[in-house]
């Protein structure tokens, strides 16, 4: 049987024990050395754990870095204290401590020290009763984490179980609060210079794209074209620095796939599905990685391309962030980082990239085509599809068959009711909405203002106030405008040029400037606000000329079968809002010039032109009163029609 170990005597702080001990030596007690630090009586432990770290490969060399740390750690060990573990990673000292330790970077590197495991590893140990050290030793409290918090963290955790944290560079001996205070105080200085750092790297990165360089790989569509490093000592290393050009072969495919987007807003399957069909045409993208390219287009691919703003000629750093635990995600656009000017030729506008990524908005969870889903209990379509929105959440409306009628249904108030009706207290416990009321408008309104040969004087009746010749008085206005912009634009350069060249140490001269230079701000406002405005009525004056180049119709829309219905609602962009307490369906239509060959191309299969004894006729004889009652309204850049109700609507819709 193992000896019972002595107890502890009750008086061994008692200060005349102490007095005794120190005239006569200590009692019989014996000596142990796997008493920790905490207890400042406690004699020195002597089997030691070596901890060390390395940030990046690509910034350090491991096969340096820590065999000298552990030659640090040994040269300053207590005396009779010996190493017994070593444990190291590869790895970001600013990491998430529930990410340290997973990499295998060391894997890399032929490290010629014995490699226990690293800091998961020695976490894991520490708390065993049959760990093989007492205390954990590193270079520098640093190569614990480079974060204050995550160091204090793991020094606490190996505290709590009876482990003391060494750092070769600090002084043995002294007072334990000295000692705590010299190490907070390096742990700062630590966290404060890996911030600086990652201050200093981001401010070099934005001037870097602010002056027009790539970083990375270029985009598809562009080639990269090589300049010399303009640092010295890296120009000898061979480092260049990179500007964008255009590919000839794969640039026409960039604008092809946002011309697809914008004017036929086909989705990105749809669009990868085209491209695959002649991929000597549309050769698929390289990746990035060597040995990982697909040979072919994918939908990710598609819609990475569209997403990249890249294509404007600005340059744009800063879109994407990554993390371990995360992966790699989009930033959102407004911490994005873009030149100012363009600094390399572009493919598109910014006006097409802002489109798309309002095609993106609207087409987001929606499928192309008028075909079926895959679900296998599928058993029919819904011809608005996509286009129907509730006016009170904006979410799309579902379509469901009830007892044989069609029915549009918000999902939002099944998915969350609490949640949508503590956000819009106003929103419906339930709403529906008949298809056949729904279609009667909108195809009445088509037949009406769309393709009726009268649809030029009912538009025209709207725009009061545009004559025939207004187009001609607007561009004038519009040079005059512009060229007041230009004007104070240079007056405030100008002042800016005289408070850089004066001395004024008194601040008159800026306080001065500095009035003058705001009120040419508001001038300038101004004159942008008007300038926009005439933009507007321009837009109206094209709309007149849009309506002109569509075809009129005499056939029945409601007789077209739904391929071709979904063709026309997608081509003339369609978006129908249902309001459930007014029971109003507002309709909105856009008609550009860059989409007038899907236009026409979406009613070729109703067109039927009629002859002049028709036209004549129709004329005479007017139409019958619609029973549609429509508002319409222009918008700034393009030409939409809303709202319209019909008499089916006014009726209970569910």
């Amino acid at each position: 049987m193992a000896p019972r170990p002595p107890r502890p005597d009750p008086l061994a702080a008692h200060p005349n024990r102490r007095h005794t001990e120190a005239t006569h030596g200590p009692a019989s007690a014996p000596y142990d050395p796997v008493q920790t630090a905490l207890d400042h009586q406690a004699a020195i432990p002597i089997r030691v754990a070596f901890l060390g770290r390395t940030s990046t490969v690509e910034q350090q060399d491991p096969t340096l870095s820590i065999p000298r740390q552990l030659h640090s750690v040994q040269r300053n060990l207590p005396h009779g204290a010996t190493i017994t573990r070593r444990f190291y990673d590869i790895e970001s000292g600013r990491t998430e401590l529930d990410e340290r330790g997973l990499s295998r970077a060391h894997e890399l590197f032929d490290i010629p020290v014995r490699r226990d495991g690293g800091i998961r590893e020695l976490l894991a140990e520490a708390t065993s009763p049959n760990r093989a050290f007492d205390a954990v030793a590193c270079e520098s409290i640093a190569r614990v984490a480079r974060i204050t918090y995550f160091g204090t963290k793991i020094e606490y955790e190996l505290q709590r179980v009876g482990v003391t944290l060494l750092a070769a560079d600090e002084p043995h001996g002294g007072k334990h609060s000295t000692k705590i205070l010299t190490r907070r105080m390096k742990q700062g200085v630590a966290e404060w210079y890996a911030l600086e750092l990652l201050e200093a790297s981001r401010e070099g990165l934005e001037q870097h794209t602010r002056q027009g360089w790539n970083t990375g790989h270029p985009p598809y569509g562009y080639l990269a074209e090589r300049v010399q490093h303009p640092v010295p000592a890296k120009r000898r290393e061979g480092k260049t620095k990179a500007r964008l050009v255009p590919d000839p072969v794969r640039a026409p495919v960039v604008a092809q796939l946002f011309a697809w987007r914008i004017h036929q807003r086909l989705g990105y399957h749809t669009i990868a599905k085209r491209l695959n069909q002649d991929p000597e045409r549309y050769p698929p993208p390289d990746a990035n990685i060597p040995g990982a390219a697909r040979g072919h287009w994918t939908d990710s691919a598609v819609a990475d391309l569209l997403a990249n703003p890249k294509y404007t000629g600005h340059m744009v750093w800063n879109r994407r962030a990554k993390g371990k635990s995360t992966g790699t995600r989009r930033r959102p656009p407004d911490q994005w980082v873009w030149s100012p000017e363009p600094t390399h030729p572009a493919i598109i506008t910014l006006e097409q990239y802002a489109q798309a990524a309002q095609v993106a908005a609207d087409h987001e969870g929606s499928r192309d085509g008028a075909a079926p889903n895959r679900h296998p209990h599928t058993t029919r379509t819904y011809v608005l599809r996509s286009h129907l929105r509730c006016a009170h959440c904006g979410w799309r409306l579902c379509g469901r068959t009830v007892k044989r009628l069609v029915y549009y249904r918000c999902p939002a108030v099944e998915a969350d009711p609490i949640g949508v009706l503590r956000r819009i207290p106003d929103h419906p416990k339930t709403l529906y909405v008949r298809e056949d009321y729904l279609l009667d408008g909108i195809l009445d309104f088509f037949a009406q203002r769309i393709f009726h040969p009268d649809r030029r004087q009912r538009l025209d009746d709207q725009l009061q106030g545009i004559s025939h010749d207004a187009g001609s008085d607007l561009e004038r206005q519009r040079r005059t405008l512009q060229r007041a912009i230009r004007d104070l634009s240079a007056q405030q350069q100008r002042l800016a040029a005289t408070l850089a060249c004066q001395q004024d140490d008194e601040g008159k001269l800026f306080a001065q400037i500095r009035q003058q230079f705001y009120d040419l701000e508001r001038q300038l406002a101004q004159r942008r606000h008007d300038l926009a405005a005439l933009d507007d009525q321009q837009a109206d004056i094209d709309a007149l000329e849009l309506l002109d180049a569509l075809p009129t119709i005499s056939g029945r829309l409601n007789e077209l079968p739904e391929p071709a219905l979904r063709r026309l609602f997608q081509a003339f962009q369609l978006k129908v809002e249902y309001d459930r307490h007014t029971n109003w369906a507002t309709i909105q239509v856009t008609l550009c010039d860059d989409d007038l060959d899907e236009l026409q191309g979406a009613t070729a299969p109703v067109h039927a032109a009629p002859t002049k004894a028709e036209a004549v006729s129709a004329t005479a004889q007017r139409t019958e009163p619609s029973s549609v009652t429509h508002a319409l309204g222009p918008s700034p850049t393009t030409t939409m029609f809303s709202p319209a109700t019909t008499e089916a609507t006014r009726k209970l819709a569910h």
